[in-house]
């Protein structure tokens, strides 16, 4: 079996995984997980792929995995370019994502969708972006686990839209989360809460 330190992005099963290898169809997680939970993870990720799918009747193009944290020193000083010292978990989240087509050309906007694998317990949702601005509508006094996304889509889109301007024409993207870091654990987490 080839080493997957050997491989930066592999496709396996219509999505390419930034940290998989595919071999005879199954996941293998080399270094991500403990063995004894390659097998649920690797269910949990063909979920994430099955339900992507069926929701936005199309194959995620990748998939991305931020672990969660403990800080070890420095509690949430490293907003204010403070050091910490943090530590990475196997509790995680999981996003799938397809960059569908462009609209029209002439469009000013584009689409953002965002789901998670609960529906249930969170609900989905659509927005479109100006092409020309960083204006995303969040609103502090209604939370809902997708306003996170939005902070960090707003910051990353900062950076392009200034050293580009009216040349950075973003895409629309569809995505899936699955999360598994506990909500109210207290630990700090790339993961969406649901409050």
């Amino acid at each position: 079996m080839p080493d997957s330190s050997e491989f930066s992005s592999i496709a396996c099963t219509g999505a390419h995984f930034s940290l998989g290898l595919c071999v005879d169809s199954e996941l293998v997680f080399k270094g991500q997980y403990t063995q004894d939970a390659v097998s649920a993870q690797t269910q949990r990720w063909e979920n994430l792929l099955r339900t992507f799918k069926s929701t936005y009747k199309s194959p995620a193009t990748f998939i991305s995995r931020s672990p969660g944290r403990v800080n070890i020193i420095g509690e949430h000083i490293d907003y204010s370019l403070y050091p910490v010292l943090p530590m990475a978990i196997t509790s995680d989240a999981i996003f799938a994502v397809s960059c569908p087509s462009d609209s029209a050309s002439t469009s000013k906007t584009f689409k953002i969708r965002i789901s998670n694998v609960e529906s249930e317990k969170f609900s989905a949702c659509e927005f479109d972006i100006p092409y020309n601005r960083v204006d995303i509508n969040i609103d502090s006094k209604i939370h809902k686990w997708t306003n996170y996304l939005k902070c960090g889509l707003k910051g990353a889109l900062e950076f392009p839209r200034k050293t580009y301007s009216a040349d950075f024409r973003p895409k629309a993207m569809n995505m899936l989360m699955d999360g598994s870091v506990p909500l109210g654990s207290g630990l700090s987490r790339p993961q969406i809460p649901g409050e």
